[in-house]
């Protein structure tokens, strides 16, 4: 093969497993409609999302794999309430109030 592509030091996004990606994005999804799209890009305190994930994977370690509000994984919910944090990290956004 000739073909170049720069490539090194990229994130090799490929390897998240796919079932996680479409489930975080159906919660995604549904978070847009109950709250608008990208709501949450206007920031929080950080604690309101660690309860939130809290809340998800404790529900699933009783036992009860799906959120009965939104019908998605809980796994799915703690997904993305951690991409949130990780975007208000990333932007500075949200209030740091661990």
């Amino acid at each position: 093969m000739t073909g170049k592509k720069f490539d090194e030091g990229k994130p090799p996004l490929s390897i998240i497993p796919r079932t996680a990606l479409e489930q975080e994005a159906q919660v995604f999804a549904f978070g847009a409609a109950k709250y608008g799209k990208n709501n949450f890009k206007g920031g929080m305190a950080y604690s309101r999302l660690i309860d939130a994930t809290l809340r998800h994977v404790y529900a699933f370690a009783d036992k009860e794999s799906i959120d009965p509000e939104s019908g998605k994984s809980h796994l799915a919910h703690a997904r993305c309430n951690l991409a949130m944090l990780l975007y208000f990290i990333e932007n500075e956004v949200g209030e740091d109030d661990r």
